[in-house]
């Protein structure tokens, strides 16, 4: 009963990190959207009025990496991620899962390092009130508390790779566009 209970609240966890990759998905995919609605702005003020929008580079920087960070999540959720699956396949399925084991471990390390290293320049340019250098002096802690959100679900969804590995689950729902929803 206990068991079943606590399988029961894993899944439920496991869901939850799932909606969170796809909605940081969608906002990843409406950052792409502005940073090309924000360029589309800089030709059109260069060519038609011979003026520069001073923060376009600048924000498109930002979108950028929150695009990246944003959709990493559900990314490796989808089988997206480049690997090298060479190895895997010619191995017998015990030692590929053991594979699977200790890159997804490679992975939950690197992605904690990332994420320490986000919060702490996010918390470091909130303690010094850091702005950008550009006429816009963006205070920095905005940019860089949204790449630190962004690794954060990365980081997550890195450990829920791994507890579907040991509740042997398959850890990723492919590309199937039914799956959008975050369940497999």
């Amino acid at each position: 009963m206990r068991g079943e209970r606590l399988s029961a609240m894993i899944a439920a966890v496991l869901r939850c990190i799932d909606r969170f990759s796809v909605w940081a998905a969608a906002l990843a995919a409406a950052c792409l959207l502005s940073m090309a609605i924000l360029m589309m702005g800089e030709v059109i003020a260069r060519s038609a009025f011979a003026q520069s929008l001073v923060f376009s580079w600048e924000f498109s920087g930002y979108l950028m990496g929150a695009a990246y960070l944003f959709g990493a999540a559900y990314t490796l959720r989808s089988n997206g991620h480049v690997r090298v699956s060479l190895l895997a396949e010619h191995v017998p399925p015990g030692v590929a899962r053991g594979l699977e084991y200790f890159s997804t471990l490679v992975g939950i390390v690197v992605t904690a390092y990332i994420l320490y290293a986000l919060c702490d320049l996010t918390y470091s340019s909130f303690e010094r009130d850091i702005v950008s250098f550009t006429p816009t002096q963006t205070p920095l802690i905005i940019p860089q508390g949204v790449l630190a959100v962004g690794a954060l679900l990365l980081f997550l969804q890195m450990v829920a790779r791994f507890i579907r590995l040991v509740r042997a689950e398959e850890p990723d729902i492919g590309h199937d566009p039914q799956s959008l929803d975050g369940e497999p």
